[in-house]
């Protein structure tokens, strides 16, 4: 289970980012990679992992979650550009 931010939210409204669908989709349909953890470091509110995976068109989006919060908590998504 997890719990969008407001942050989260707004962000998936806006056409140039992810939604809440392609985050659900990458996360639990593809196959995730921890792309950086900051063990706690570097928010207060918890630990935070940015997590690299592909939406159901094949995009590559990261999400930034709080894995520490009960239950997780989704703040922020964008698309990773591919050079």
């Amino acid at each position: 289970m997890y719990r969008f931010t407001g942050h989260s939210l707004s962000r998936g409204a806006e056409a140039s980012r992810p939604d809440a669908k392609d985050v659900l989709w990458g996360i639990g349909q593809d196959r995730p990679r921890i792309h950086n953890d900051d063990h706690g470091q570097g928010d207060p509110r918890g630990p935070v992992v940015e997590i690299h995976c592909e939406a159901s068109d094949g995009r590559t989006l990261a999400v930034r979650i709080n894995y520490g919060a009960n239950p997780v908590v989704v703040i922020t998504q964008f698309w990773v550009e591919q050079v």
